[in-house]
């Protein structure tokens, strides 16, 4: 075998009596020399020398010829893109029974290249050529059965097919075949063949399987978390140039400051950033601006900024908005209408204090409403102090104990420690000293010092409560050990005098002088 025929093996083409085949062979057609070299400059990556000799073959009638010509058509190498081109020659391999240029069409239709974008067209012929074997086109038409894309989606068939072209060794199938394992999608659930078919894919050169392998050893899926493997995983995927692994190996060193370096960090989130993600867009931007790994430079950061805002990304968006206060409202405004929950919290704030926008109570209680609705715990708990205060007119306290209550539920220990004030007051619900005291309780445990006085209060006054002096004490400590002044001078006047406590001069001297600057 010459070295030039062996190019084609290594391109995908089997040698069978001497014809080329990529699943099945096109009849009575054998490897002319010049296909060989033809393939033995693309393979090299002389795509100009490539084109030429291809178009000479082509001409004559040679499928391997016209389906590579076609490819090269398509992807714009050795010559402009040109899907007109490719679909011509691809017609032409195609009547002469190229499987490859079977599927190429199939993707021109999956693309709209040269042709109207139809995913059943495309699905077509990937089946046509899946039939014939060929594994591209079982792993293309996997793919459109994992995304339903010109088929109903069918995550079971994405796996069979996918598995099918795996054992054809497609690298592609194998990585996808794995991810649905790591999902459990289509299939059972199985980390350890996950792992196993993304090291063969990645063996085989798929540039995604090390960033989906890094993945696992970050998170520990179906192996013990390790670090530095996952970053050396990332790094193979984010060399080969994918953004999604140089953007995420930028966020592991970020995170582990032993692992890299923040200059390392800003390289690859530039790199991913120049790709188009914009997630990495709004990082770099971030990054310039704190002078972070890179020399800080507002017009940069201003220029990411920008660029990761028009492909969406509402971070950047805020981000710019914070750069320019004279423009926040409006920017605030443009998200919030687009449902933008941050970003209708941040107008409301600013409608509700003045500042970025005129202040307009009403208009403020709008957007609070919207973000609150949507879940946001600090627009309930905002929106209900907005009622407490009154809206242009007297307090609406059913209105806020209903907001204060919603933000309570969800873990906020001011609104906690306000929905057990308006319990012991009667305010807005029925007096329930004993919910006063539950949720005073709550608040103080999440670290509420206001909710850990106002319960010390109860338990030392016996306000709807036993009176329980060393209940008291017990809160009066906590409050004091977080520096609050009140409880400080209480709790020595507590030892001074051993109530709920045993009577103490020196812990008396000792928080007494406390009060006066004295650490504790």
């Amino acid at each position: 075998m010459t070295i030039k025929k062996a190019a084609l093996i290594l391109l995908g083409f089997q040698l069978t009596a001497g014809v080329p085949v990529c699943a099945r062979p096109v009849a009575g057609v054998a490897v002319s020399d010049g296909v060989a070299d033809a393939m033995y400059f693309y393979k090299r990556g002389d795509f100009a020398k490539a084109l030429k000799e291809f178009s000479v073959h082509a001409q004559r009638g040679d499928p391997i010829a016209e389906s590579t010509l076609g490819r090269m058509h398509m992807r714009g190498e050795g010559t402009a893109k040109d899907c007109q081109q490719a679909l011509f020659w691809l017609n032409r391999a195609e009547q002469r029974g190229s499987d490859t240029a079977e599927n190429l069409i199939g993707m021109l239709y999956a693309d709209g290249c040269g042709v109207k974008k139809d995913p059943a067209r495309a699905v077509a012929w990937y089946k046509q050529a899946a039939e014939h074997g060929n594994a591209s086109a079982q792993n293309n038409l996997g793919k459109a059965y994992e995304e339903g894309a010109g088929v109903t989606q069918d995550l079971a068939m994405a796996f069979t097919l996918y598995s099918q072209a795996a054992q054809h060794a497609s690298p592609a199938a194998m990585s996808n075949m794995a991810a649905l394992l790591l999902r459990g999608q289509g299939v059972a659930q199985d980390y350890t063949r996950a792992l196993a078919a993304f090291t063969q894919a990645a063996n085989l050169g798929d540039a995604a399987a090390p960033y989906y392998i890094g993945t696992m050893y970050e998170k520990g899926l179906g192996v013990t978390p390790n670090l530095r493997q996952a970053r050396t995983w990332y790094h193979q995927a984010a060399d080969a140039g994918l953004a999604i692994a140089q953007r995420d190996l930028a966020e592991l060193l970020a995170a582990n400051p032993d692992l890299g370096r923040d200059s390392e960090v800003f390289d690859w989130y530039l790199k991913a950033a120049r790709q188009g993600d914009p997630y990495a867009q709004m990082k770099v931007g971030v990054l310039y601006e704190q002078g972070r790994g890179t020399a800080k430079n507002p017009e940069q950061s201003a220029f990411w900024y920008r660029a990761a805002a028009e492909q969406g990304s509402m971070e950047a968006q805020l981000l710019i908005a914070a750069q320019h206060p004279e423009a926040m409202a409006d920017i605030y405004r443009k998200l919030a209408e687009e449902g933008n929950v941050d970003a209708q919290y941040n107008l409301a704030v600013s409608l509700d204090s003045g500042v970025g926008a005129k202040k307009d109570k009403r208009l403020a209680v709008e957007w609070y409403l919207k973000a609150a609705t949507q879940g946001s715990i600090k627009a309930q708990s905002n929106l209900a102090a907005l009622y407490v205060a009154g809206v242009d007119g007297p307090p609406d306290y059913e209105q806020a104990f209903k907001w204060y209550s919603k933000a309570a539920e969800h873990g906020d220990m001011a609104a906690q420690n306000n929905v057990a004030t308006m319990y012991e007051q009667g305010r807005g619900t029925a007096a329930n000293n004993a919910l006063a005291r539950q949720w005073y309780a709550k608040a103080a445990d999440n670290g509420s010092i206001s909710a850990m006085l106002n319960l010390a209060s109860m338990y030392w006054t016996g306000r709807g409560v036993p009176r329980d002096y060393a209940q008291a004490a017990t809160w009066y400590r906590k409050a004091a050990e977080r520096g609050n002044t009140g409880a400080i001078e209480r709790l020595a006047l507590i030892y001074r005098e051993g109530k709920g406590v045993p009577l103490n001069k020196v812990e008396a001297d000792r928080w007494q002088a406390v009060s006066l600057g004295a650490k504790p």
